[in-house]
């Protein structure tokens, strides 16, 4: 029986990170797609010590050339592709006067263009697998928790919009397309520039369950993939520990 293969974009951390090595553990052939090539080995080298199967592609997400020599070499490579998962993010926090133009772009071309064109790329192995997009979006966009997140707000609730729209255009295909909506999660992005005393108060709020891990977010990533799930489609999951009702 052939393996089932699952592309993972900006899967060298963070989430991403998390969601490789659960597909790896759930039995996938798991190519890891992300521009940190060092990084992409350490995955690899996690993934094969504890037996699974896992390929590197050094790729800038907001390339549409890269993505289309990407899916043009597929057949050979891989030979077919079961899952998508649409991770890759980045942010540039800042309000909407003090974004400039070339910051919102590059936000939306990682953050949204990226899902449109490995989707659009992805569809043709998609539909012959009938397999499943699952899209890592954002509380923030559909929230107004915080100033300074514009594009990156405004590049999440795209992402949600454009879950439902797949899905729906891709419905009589049979390929299901969800969207899985964290808020805060333990990432080295979210890490980045804390203070000690921010640093025991994340540790303090991921034990109260406020704050979620990669590892978690992987495990709904698993779950919107399981047979059991196969009437899921055009969602938009929020998965943050009930964080939002406090």
């Amino acid at each position: 029986m052939l393996r089932k293969v699952a592309l993972v974009t900006g899967g060298a951390s963070g989430i991403g990170k998390g969601i490789a090595r659960r597909l790896a553990e759930d039995g996938y052939e798991v190519v890891i797609a992300d521009r940190n090539s060092s990084l992409i080995d350490e995955v690899i080298n996690e993934i094969t010590a504890s037996s699974g199967s896992a390929y590197k592609e050094v790729i800038d997400v907001s390339d549409e050339q890269a993505i289309n020599e990407l899916f043009q070499s597929w057949s050979g490579r891989y030979g077919r592709l079961d899952v998508l998962v649409n991770n890759a993010a980045t942010n540039k926090p800042k309000s909407l006067i003090e974004t400039e133009p070339v910051d919102w772009d590059f936000v939306m071309d990682v953050n949204l263009k990226s899902v449109y064109l490995f989707s659009r790329g992805g569809y043709p192995f998609l539909k012959e697998s009938q397999g499943a997009v699952v899209n890592i979006s954002s509380i923030m966009g559909q929230q107004l928790l915080s100033s300074g997140n514009t594009s990156y707000g405004v590049s999440k609730a795209g992402v949600n919009y454009l879950t439902r729209v797949l899905a729906k255009e891709w419905l009589k295909d049979h390929i299901r397309v969800n969207a899985i909506v964290p808020a805060a999660v333990d990432t080295p992005l979210l890490r980045a520039g804390l203070s000690e005393e921010g640093k025991q108060s994340l540790e303090d709020s991921i034990s109260k369950g406020m704050i979620q891990t990669p590892e978690q977010i992987a495990g709904v990533v698993s779950l919107f993939l399981r047979p059991e799930a196969s009437i899921i489609t055009g969602t938009c999951l929020v998965a943050d520990g009930g964080s939002q009702l406090v």
